[in-house]
């Protein structure tokens, strides 16, 4: 879980929660930022539209059959990062 008590005890902004909305559907902040979060999103309706959204295209990417990349590009790529790795 991230801590974020940098935040202390004000509230978040839009951008703040944002920002976060990740974090927050995958459960990855602490109780204190969460807590903050649900309390922004009852008051902000741009933002909840915007958790909802995320999250709903989240679970549509998440149904989608993965593929393999072919071969070819496989091997471009690996050695794409060792020329970037090594020099």
């Amino acid at each position: 879980m991230r801590l974020f008590g940098l935040f202390g005890r004000r509230e978040l902004d839009c951008g703040e929660v944002r920002n976060l909305a990740s974090d927050y559907l995958d459960d990855e902040v602490d109780r204190s930022v969460r807590s903050k979060i649900a309390s922004h999103l009852a008051q902000c309706g741009v933002c909840t539209a915007f958790v909802q959204t995320l999250k709903a295209t989240i679970g549509l990417l998440g149904s989608f059959e993965r593929e393999q990349a072919p071969p070819s590009l496989r091997g471009y790529v690996r050695n794409r990062i060792q020329r970037e790795t090594w020099g």
